[in-house]
Parts: structure tokens; C-alpha cells; sequence
């Protein structure tokens, strides 16, 4: 069996939104693989001195877990002064505790970089693959490498390097065609489609041929709360779905920038008493809430997947969704409805659509497609 150390651009361990998908992705991995995870977690100066520790949120790992808390030895102003030098500090702890654990733990065969979109993440993935002889590839579900440029990566790398260290891969990967094709753009060579893998806490259970109407009539959206999101859109049509239909609701799930600027807006539309937003939910209360609703929602501009449709999906519940790019691959007439993003006319059409015609969908067929596609075995 090979040992897998994955490497992931993110993993918060107090806030299962943002580490779940790792989480999932590496406990699937367990049936065929051993598999380490190495969570990279960079700390303020004064943060050394605090005596709370963050508690992990994120439990049943069926993985090896490691943690690797590097913490800046310089206050203030001279962080980035000193860029080089932490860069070199940074690579010597991950080489020393990756030396250890091997030790301990065995050779490990392959480094999976999960997005490069980190500044010391890819780095890291590279000097462990340099010095212990080990080969590297990349799977990418980051969307805004475009926009973003060398701000993604200073003060310790630029997007140069970082595009050499993803040319150099053994293996590159990406979670959808759309996916695939933007970073062949972005990076300047090929990548192959492997679709992001559903956890089987998802896994839909007893679910019927025909749709049964709830009331209130319920849409879901979950997303981080920026404006690339498309939250601020969605309320918009949901208003204009509100004067024709009174007995409906909207839940919105994440954090962000942009959570006071919905709220405001929903007082501002009158609506505030029939939109929810929720910061954080554990795992199982997440569920419920999928269950709970009639519709899943995606507004977004840019979605290289679009995961939370497909959890959806499981669910045996439809989706509305904005031509973003990997939905536009899951969305047809049996599972959904898909409009331009920031076409409020469009989305409030559908969402009545929806209302009206619920029954129509298949909650048992919506799950076995999505399952012949994105269960762990396929």
C-alpha cells in the first residue's frame, strides 16, 4: 500500500467549512492508500505568548494527521523585511519533522500538493521531494490564479515559481473539464480531470421517486459570503420570487466580507424574516439543513467543481445554478435549472420554475447519478 503525504493550500482546524473538503478527500483515500496530511500553519509573532491552542474541530480521521505551527520570529513592519530568511526556517522545520516521521512511520511514496494557490504550501511540497527523493503531483480547484498574480504568493514566492513548480509535476490535475481547461491557460501546460470526491456522509437513504412539497418552500446556498458568490445577486431574485410566493425561505451558509452587507440588504428588500445566514454548522447539523431544504443554490461567478451541488445531489435535492464553469458539467433537465451569474431577472425565473414544478424531480434518480459519478468507488 503506498503512503500518500498530502499537502493542502488550506486547512483550518477550528472551522470544518474551510477543512472538510480535505478531510473528506483523505479519508476516501484510506480504502486504497496510506495517507498523511500535513496542515502548514503560519502564526503572528505575538502569537507564540497566547496560552489558548485552537481546538480541532475536524474529527474522525482515518489519516495520519500532522501539524506544523511555524510561528514568525519577527514582530510587526519586519515580516516582510525578513522573507528569505523565514522561507529558509520554514523549509528546515517541515524537512526535520517530515525526517522524523518517516522514521517512525515508513517511507512516504508520494507528495499530493492539493492547490497551489498558497505561498509556502507548494514550496514546502518541493524541498521535501528534492531531499527525500520523492515525486509530486498537483491537483487544482483554485479559481482565481488570474486575478490574483504574485499577490497570492509574496512575500516568499511569485507566481513564476510557482508555475515552474506545477510544470515540473509528475502528475497534474484538476476537478472538472472547465477546471482542467482554465489552468492549462493559467499555468501554460496540460492538466487531466479527476472530479472531487463526496464524502459518504452524504450518501442519501431512503429517498423517493417523486419530490414531496415543504412548507415553507426552502433554497439553500452555501458559499463563502464574497461578492464572487453572488450572495448579494441571489437576494435580489429571491425578492422578486417573495411578491409571488410568500411561503418561502433562504438559508445562506458561510463567512465572509460580505455577511453585514447581505443582512443590511435583506432589511433593506424586506425580507429579513425569511433569510437565514448561518457562520458555521458541524457536519451532521450541515446535513440536516440539506435535507431540510427544497432546492440547493449556486450564484457564483467562478466555480472550477461546485461541490456543494453534488452534496446536494446525494441529498436527492435539485439545483439552481449560474454558468460559472463546473457546474455548467453538472446541471441538466433531470437534476436542474442554470442561468447567467449576475442575471437576478434570469434566477428569479427558475426559482419559480422550481416552485412551480417540484414534484417533477426525481430525488432517488438526482442521487444514483450523482453517485455513478462521485461516490469514492467511482
Amino acid at each position: 500500500m503506498i503512503h500518500v503525504l498530502v499537502i493542502p493550500a488550506w486547512y483550518d482546524i477550528g472551522n470544518p467549512i474551510a477543512g472538510i473538503f480535505f478531510h473528506d478527500y483523505c479519508n476516501a483515500m484510506t480504502s486504497q492508500c496510506k495517507v498523511t496530511l500535513l496542515n502548514f500553519e503560519p502564526h503572528s509573532f505575538s502569537e507564540r505568548f497566547k496560552k489558548d491552542s485552537k481546538e480541532d474541530k475536524i474529527k474522525n480521521k482515518k489519516y495520519h494527521f500532522l501539524k506544523m505551527d511555524y510561528y514568525n520570529p519577527f514582530p510587526g513592519k519586519l515580516f516582510g523585511l525578513n522573507a528569505k530568511f523565514q522561507r529558509k526556517m520554514m523549509l528546515k522545520q517541515a524537512s526535520s519533522l517530515i525526517d522524523n516521521y518517516m522514521k517512525q512511520a515508513g517511507k512516504i511514496d508520494v507528495i499530493h500538493i492539493q492547490s497551489v494557490c498558497n505561498n509556502m504550501t507548494p514550496i514546502i511540497a518541493v524541498e521535501l521531494s528534492k531531499l527525500f527523493n520523492i515525486p509530486y503531483l498537483v491537483t487544482e480547484h483554485y479559481t482565481s490564479f488570474e486575478e490574483a498574480g504574485d499577490d497570492n504568493y509574496l512575500p516568499y514566492s511569485t507566481f513564476n515559481e510557482i508555475k515552474s513548480i506545477v510544470t515540473k509535476a509528475s502528475m497534474r490535475i484538476a476537478v472538472s473539464d472547465f477546471a482542467s481547461s482554465y489552468c492549462a491557460k493559467c499555468f501554460g501546460v496540460g492538466f487531466e480531470t479527476v472530479y472531487n470526491v463526496i464524502s459518504n456522509n452524504f450518501l442519501g437513504t431512503n429517498l423517493h421517486t417523486k419530490n414531496k412539497r415543504s412548507s415553507p418552500f426552502s433554497f439553500l446556498c452555501i458559499g463563502d459570503l464574497k461578492k464572487r458568490k453572488g450572495q448579494l445577486y441571489l437576494l435580489q431574485s429571491f425578492t422578486q420570487l417573495v411578491s409571488h410566493c410568500n411561503d418561502i425561505t433562504l438559508t445562506l451558509i458561510g463567512k465572509g466580507d460580505d455577511g453585514p452587507a447581505l443582512l443590511n440588504l435583506a432589511k433593506e428588500l424586506g425580507i429579513e424574516d425569511k433569510v437565514k445566514i448561518y457562520n458555521f454548522l458541524p457536519t451532521e447539523k450541515f446535513i440536516e439543513v440539506i435535507d431540510a431544504a427544497n432546492v440547493i443554490v449556486s450564484a457564483s461567478e467562478s466555480e472550477l467543481f461546485g461541490l456543494t451541488i453534488v452534496e446536494g445531489f446525494f441529498r436527492g435535492k435539485p439545483a439552481l445554478a449560474t454558468r460559472s464553469g463546473g457546474p455548467e458539467e453538472l446541471i441538466n433537465a433531470t437534476n436542474g435549472l442554470i442561468t447567467n451569474y449576475a442575471d437576478v431577472n434570469g434566477m428569479a425565473e427558475n426559482m419559480k420554475y422550481m416552485y412551480d414544478h417540484y414534484e417533477d424531480y426525481n430525488p432517488k434518480a438526482i442521487s444514483y447519478e450523482a453517485m455513478s459519478k462521485f461516490y469514492e468507488k467511482a
